[in-house]
């Protein structure tokens, strides 16, 4: 017998389609390439305070140092280098496609135990993605173990810090709905990052949940000068939704948007092609070519949209 199900349900259930790889386009470099992680380092910022300040825990006096022009510089050496790796992006992957491998079927062994039988291989020389896991079933099949069956068995053999062996409620709705809505965005990635490898289906989906969420309320600072502002720019290039992106960095950080244009133009070289074009045609600046390109001029000061060359 049906039955009826809330609106809010149906919502619910029809949500996880609009986050997979249906949406994303296929870009002419990928995100491990060195000049792609260059740039997005570059619009990541490095705000002192920020960084810093949200790693605090507890009450802790300040301290004063007097120094010399040396020893200020070191240590703001050392504190750009900690600043840096505090920084470092996340890896972007793919989904994992779910492995599906029988390597034998053995009718003698059928119903010899009533429960499965799974084999970890627990040498220290593996690794978590090649460490060989299988499981007998109680047909008598032998077969490689699942993604979900393997990520059990290396947190109960090898566990890693802080990661559950079950999925956080913070990361399950309707709790992540209402952690978002709090503005714990950063939080939010933060435990996806411990809690998930980077071609999880789950990891990806909550980043593309929380970077719509962001793109929606367009609070792009929520994300800048943290490690995730990165992964949220190249979801931003893959679904092509660069258009309020853009607005904010004319309006609040003009300084990045050449570093954004070589990116844009690096991930679709068409759109390069254009842009010199455009720069043929009289335009001086390849900010504002682009900009004339992808008919977002009207977003400069009317000063600036009919830039041309001096002859």
């Amino acid at each position: 017998m049906w039955r009826p199900v809330s609106r809010v349900s149906r919502l619910l259930f029809r949500a996880p389609r609009r986050y997979y790889a249906a949406q994303l386009h296929k870009l002419n470099v990928e995100f491990s390439d060195e000049r792609v992680r260059s740039y997005l380092k570059h619009l990541t910022g490095m705000n002192f305070d920020k960084i810093f300040k949200a790693r605090r825990e507890g009450l802790t006096v300040a301290k004063y140092q007097l120094m010399a022009d040396e020893e200020l510089k070191k240590a703001h050496e050392e504190a750009v280098k900690r600043a840096e790796t505090i920084l470092e992006m996340p890896a972007v992957e793919d989904c994992r496609k779910e492995i599906d491998s029988i390597i034998e079927e053995d009718a003698k062994l059928e119903n010899y135990d009533d429960s499965p039988h799974v084999f970890v291989d627990i040498s220290m020389s593996a690794t978590d993605r090649d460490r060989h896991i299988v499981v007998r079933e109680v047909s008598g099949t032998l077969r490689h173990a699942k993604w979900k069956e393997r990520d059990r068995m290396n947190q109960i053999y090898f566990p890693k810090k802080g990661r559950r062996l079950s999925n956080p409620w913070m990361l399950t709705n309707p709790y992540l709905t209402e952690v978002l809505k709090q503005g714990r965005h950063v939080d939010v990635l933060d435990l996806c990052n411990l809690q998930f490898e980077p071609d999880h289906p789950h990891y990806i989906k909550v980043h593309h949940m929380v970077y719509d969420d962001l793109l929606r309320s367009l609070q792009f600072d929520v994300l800048h000068s943290t490690r995730h502002f990165g992964g949220f720019v190249w979801y931003l290039l893959r679904t092509n939704q660069i258009d309020a992106f853009v607005k904010y960095l004319v309006q609040e950080r003009k300084e990045d948007l050449p570093a954004f244009v070589d990116l844009y133009c690096l991930v679709y070289p068409l759109t390069e092609t254009a842009v010199v074009d455009t720069l043929k045609e009289g335009k001086s600046d390849k900010v504002v070519a682009f900009l004339h390109h992808k008919a977002l001029s009207h977003l400069l000061p009317p000063e600036e949209q009919t830039l041309s060359s001096e002859e």
